[in-house]
C-alpha cells in the first residue's frame, strides 16, 4: 500500500495553491508616488478618470485651498525615494517665504492597516476633506478679525507606507500582524523622537 505518499502530497499541493493564491493578491512593494514632483489638481479633477491619472504619480498635490505633500516609507521604514522629503520640504520653504500670506500650517498624518498613498485611498481622500475644512476654517477666521489674522496656506504631510499588502476579499485581516511590525519600523522615522534613517 502506498497510502502514505498521497497523504503527503497532499499537504504539499495544499501549501502550492495557498501560496500561489497568496502572491496572486498581494500589493506591489513599491511606492505609489513614483515622481517627486508638483501637481496642480482639485477635488473637481481627481472626481475624473483623467484627473486621476494625472496625478497619481506625483508627490505633491497643489489644490486651489491646501497643499497636500505625500512621504513614503519601505517595509524597514526607509525613505523609498529621498527626493520626495527634498520636494516637500522646498515646497515648505516656498510657501513660508511667500510675502501674500502670514505663514504657513502645516498637519501629519500617517495612515493606518489596510491602506496606503494610493490616489484613491480613503484615507487620502478623507485627508483632503479635513485639509479644505481647515483652510475654509483658517479663511474664515482671518474674514472675522476684520484683518487682524493673516492668511496662511494649509500644508498636510501624508506618510505612507504599505499598510495594505493584500487585495484578496476576506483573506485581507490574515496581515495584520506582519503589517503591525511593518507600521513599528515606519514609526522609527516618523514617530515622536524619531531618528531619520538613511536609504
Amino acid at each position: 500500500m502506498r497510502f502514505p505518499r498521497r497523504a503527503a502530497a497532499a499537504p504539499a499541493a495544499a501549501l502550492a495553491l495557498a501560496t500561489a493564491f497568496a502572491s496572486a493578491g498581494c500589493t506591489a512593494h513599491a511606492p505609489c508616488r513614483t515622481e517627486a514632483s508638483a501637481v496642480v489638481t482639485s477635488s473637481e479633477r481627481l472626481a475624473t478618470p483623467q484627473g486621476r491619472a494625472a496625478a497619481e504619480h506625483h508627490s505633491i498635490e497643489v489644490h486651489p485651498d491646501f497643499t497636500l505633500a505625500f512621504v513614503e516609507l519601505d517595509d524597514q521604514g526607509r525613505f523609498w525615494d529621498r527626493a520626495q522629503l527634498v520636494a516637500m520640504e522646498r515646497m515648505l520653504e516656498a510657501e513660508a517665504a511667500r510675502t501674500d500670506q502670514g505663514g504657513v500650517i502645516v498637519g501629519v498624518f500617517a495612515h493606518g492597516w489596510m491602506h496606503d498613498a494610493s490616489v484613491c485611498d480613503s484615507n487620502v481622500a478623507c485627508y483632503r476633506t479635513f485639509l479644505r475644512q481647515v483652510a475654509q476654517d483658517v479663511e474664515s477666521i482671518r474674514r472675522v478679525s476684520g484683518g487682524s489674522v493673516t492668511s496662511r496656506r494649509v500644508v498636510g504631510i501624508y506618510v505612507g507606507w504599505r499598510g495594505r499588502s493584500g487585495d484578496i476579499p476576506g483573506a485581507r485581516a490574515l496581515t495584520f500582524w506582519a503589517r503591525k511590525r511593518v507600521a513599528h519600523s515606519s514609526s522609527l522615522t516618523f514617530g515622536p523622537g524619531a531618528k531619520r534613517k538613511s536609504q
